[in-house]
């Protein structure tokens, strides 16, 4: 779909486009579920991963998910926090023992 603001005109999604959208897709409010439940539910651990519970964990209502091996890797996660640290300027110095 090409936004209306590059004065291109949007063009209609197609019918096999749109019966996808019916299977995977998710409205803007039930798409934020996940999020909202995962930053609010006092009863979650820092080691629970909440997402979406439906259909191949793309849509539905918050569900308890696992996490990937590659999301547990600390040499890529400091790969990720010197990156971030480096883009937006904004450095951390953190007193914190390793427990792992």
């Amino acid at each position: 779909m090409v936004s209306p603001r590059s004065g291109a005109a949007a063009s209609k999604p197609s019918s096999r486009s749109s019966a996808a959208n019916a299977v995977i897709a998710q409205d803007v409010a039930t798409g934020a579920l996940a999020l909202l439940y995962g930053a609010t539910e006092p009863e979650l651990s820092d080691s629970e991963y909440i997402g979406p519970g439906g259909f191949q964990n793309m849509c539905g209502h918050p569900a308890e998910q696992r996490s990937s091996k590659r999301s547990s890797d600390e040499k890529t996660a400091a790969r990720l926090w010197g990156v971030s640290e480096e883009l937006t300027g904004v450095t951390y110095h953190f007193d914190i023992a390793r427990t792992v």
